[in-house]
């Protein structure tokens, strides 16, 4: 059994120690023989892989803590642990299975602890976590689920105008050793400009998730492209997906494209607009 697992102090950041970057990577090919099963923690969410014939099953379930640290790989059970939902597929025939970590299917919604003023002519670079999805594959795709499911929020200036996304737990930081990382989880670097003649509150920013591709780094941690936002005036930016991996996370190299192209936005709504 392969296993990182300790819990964080306040502010700490967590890093891995004792497995390599490529052990602590759980996506990739994963063999799987016929009636054998494979259990990982992978942070906060806890999945379960079996085989009998061309049938694969699968059991996922949640901690309690969504930003559980843990890292683990088993061989076994033959039977899903208690409390996991099960799900069953049957394939065209034994193809080797194949995870792959994913970013949001929604846009996602993050808020620093408390809110802070960037100043007209000012620049802050932000970050956050995100949980990733995860995609599995035997020929065709068999699921693709959150590793920990986010709450619903809705960002728009009216009912009627905005967008469904993802409201998540993790804060914006401006400090990125005070992050919290996890192996199910992606750091996102936010980069703001102000390039407007007041000053912007900033309460909350929506993030183009959907659009950002996954990279990881030496340690095996998980970041997606950086996003870089201009903010002439009131709560409209100009936002822009940053080709490859971001510079904060040293050498990096792709592990899956974003779910759609990334573009820019010339002007579009990101901060503040919030109802619950």
């Amino acid at each position: 059994m392969l296993r990182l697992s300790r819990r964080p102090s306040s502010g700490e950041a967590v890093l891995p120690s004792g497995p390599s970057g490529d052990q602590m990577e759980w996506w990739g090919p994963t063999e799987i023989g016929d009636g054998d099963a494979v259990s990982w923690g992978i942070g906060a969410c806890s999945l379960w892989l079996g085989r009998r014939g061309q049938e694969v099953m699968v059991g996922m379930g949640e901690t309690h803590d969504p930003m559980d640290t843990r890292f683990e790989r088993t061989d076994g059970p033959s039977r899903p642990p208690g409390g996991l939902k099960l799900r069953r597929y049957v394939t065209p025939g034994d193809e080797p299975l194949h995870l792959v970590p994913r970013p949001p299917d929604r846009p996602v919604v993050a808020r620093p602890e408390t809110p802070f003023t960037i100043l007209p002519g000012a620049r802050v670079t932000a970050f956050v976590t995100t949980p990733v999805w995860i995609e599995a594959k035997a020929g065709h795709v068999l699921f693709d689920l959150p590793s920990i499911r986010p709450s619903d929020t809705w960002f728009g200036t009216s009912p009627r105008e905005g967008d469904l996304c993802y409201a998540i737990r993790s804060l914006l930081r401006l400090k990125q050793d005070t992050l919290v990382r996890a192996p199910h989880r992606a750091t996102t670097v936010v980069r703001i400009t102000n390039t407007g003649g007041d000053p912007l509150l900033l309460e909350r920013v929506r993030l183009p998730l959907p659009e950002c591709s996954l990279y990881v780094d030496g340690s095996g941690m998980l970041w997606t492209a950086a996003v870089e936002m201009v903010r002439s005036a009131g709560n409209d930016a100009s936002v822009r997906v940053v080709t490859g991996g971001p510079d904060e996370a040293g050498p990096t190299r792709l592990v899956s494209a974003g779910r759609i192209q990334a573009q820019s936005h010339p002007v579009f709504r990101v901060f503040n607009s919030f109802i619950d």
